[in-house]
């Protein structure tokens, strides 16, 4: 009796106001599938509320796990990403860009990771920018590239005395190493369980001119913070180092 009463007293919730807090349940908890299965009994109405996208879309990949079974795994992701979960978006565009055995950058990104970038997936940005860039399609492509990549970076601006005692303006941006390794770290993991090949690149496109001869080096605190004279050298920057490390 108790069981019906309470679930008579779900469906009196606004269906939007059941969605957004089921939709938190699935962001905050730890296993979040069996929470949205436990609920799926209780009623039709609650049925219907965890099978809107928008649940779906706010469920926390990170708290899934792939090591019992990578098989229902995957296809969950895959799930996930037609309702455009962004870190389903994001590992399954992983998975479909660097299957291997050769990277072909086009200037249409590929879709998923277009949605991940969509949905505010920093590192979706991140890789998204690098492989627009690597495809060298013109002026629009690689201001969009820049779009992505602004999306993805906290930016700060900083004036530093070059050795000649010049002034420059340099670009330091400070999560760049960060999404490198999140990115290497889903293509590695994609080929150690799922028959991804060993990938190579097309040609890397030409650097642009160099306003100044320490342009991309690394400062004394760190190699995670490389300065570079513009916002061009920069993003060319990120797609060596980008490469360097998801084809090592």
């Amino acid at each position: 009796m108790a069981a019906r009463r309470r679930s008579l007293s779900l469906t009196v919730l606004p269906p939007d106001v059941a969605v957004k807090i089921v939709g938190h349940l699935a962001t905050a908890s730890v296993r979040p599938m069996d929470q949205l299965r436990a609920l799926r009994v209780i009623c039709r109405f609650m049925r219907l509320v965890c099978s809107n996208p928008e649940v779906g879309r706010r469920i926390s990949i990170e708290r899934l796990s792939d090591d019992d079974d990578p098989i229902n795994y995957l296809t969950l992701l895959h799930r996930l990403a037609q309702v455009c979960n962004p870190e389903a978006c994001f590992i399954i565009g992983m998975h479909d860009v660097f299957r291997g055995p050769l990277i072909t950058p086009l200037p249409i990104l590929n879709e998923n990771l277009e949605h991940g970038a969509a949905g505010g997936h920093k590192v979706a940005a991140y890789v998204a920018a690098i492989l627009l860039y690597l495809a060298n399609g013109g002026t629009g492509v690689d201001d969009t590239a820049k779009q992505y990549m602004g999306q993805a970076m906290a930016m700060e601006e900083s004036v530093l005395v070059a050795p000649a005692g010049v002034v420059s303006t340099m670009l330091m941006f400070r999560d760049c190493f960060i999404c490198r390794r999140v990115a290497a770290n889903v293509i590695w993991r994609g080929r150690w369980r799922w028959p991804l090949k060993r990938v190579a690149p097309a040609p890397i496109r030409a650097a642009p001119p160099c306003a100044v001869e320490y342009c991309g080096a690394d400062p004394q605190w760190g190699r995670s913070y490389t300065l570079f004279c513009s916002e061009d050298c920069w993003i060319h920057g990120q797609m060596k180092l980008f490469l360097e490390l998801v084809l090592e």
